[in-house]
Parts: C-alpha cells; structure tokens; sequence
C-alpha cells in the first residue's frame, strides 16, 4: 500500500481516537511508550500533549499493513460519507 493510500486510513482512526480528550490516558501512553517521563507530559500545554500523542498513534499505525488498518477501523466502528459525482450516484445505486 502506498504512502498516500495508507495515510488516507490512518487518517481516520488518529482523528477518532483523538476525539476522546483523554489527557490523562495520552500521558501514561506516553510515558509506557518511553518517549516521555511522566514530568514532562505534566508539563505539556494540553495542545502540545495532542501533538505528541497523534505523532505517537500515527507511527503506531505506520507500521500496520493494510488489513490491520481496516480492522482497526472496523473495531472502533469509525464511518465516513463519500461523495460522488452526480453522474456515478445512480450507478452506485443500482451497483
């Protein structure tokens, strides 16, 4: 799968888990993962504890394949719309 492609999965779930506000939850990742001591994630402005926990979730997610990607996506039961074209709806449809 190319770069492109992945990030357009891994996209999803990084947003999704990030809607949580967990901050106390993103500061023991932080510190179990050693990129962090605990000190330091207590003395993160809550936009920079984000920052580091979305760059965490997406080299997490970097280094699943594919069908790892989709089961993740699958099992927190993330959607989103597409939009097509006119021209493509009635044949979606009738697909």
């Amino acid at each position: 799968m190319n770069s492109a492609n992945q990030n357009s999965l891994i996209n999803p779930l990084v947003d999704h888990e990030l809607t949580s506000r967990n901050y106390t939850q993103w500061r023991k990742l932080l510190v179990e993962a050693e990129i962090m001591t605990l000190e330091e994630t207590l003395q993160l402005t809550e936009q920079a504890l984000t920052a580091a926990y979305r760059t965490l979730l997406v080299m997490r997610y970097r280094q699943y394949n594919s069908q790892q990607l989709l089961d993740a996506i699958d099992e927190q039961a993330i959607t989103w719309s597409v939009e097509l074209p006119h021209e493509y709806q009635q044949g979606a449809i009738c697909y």
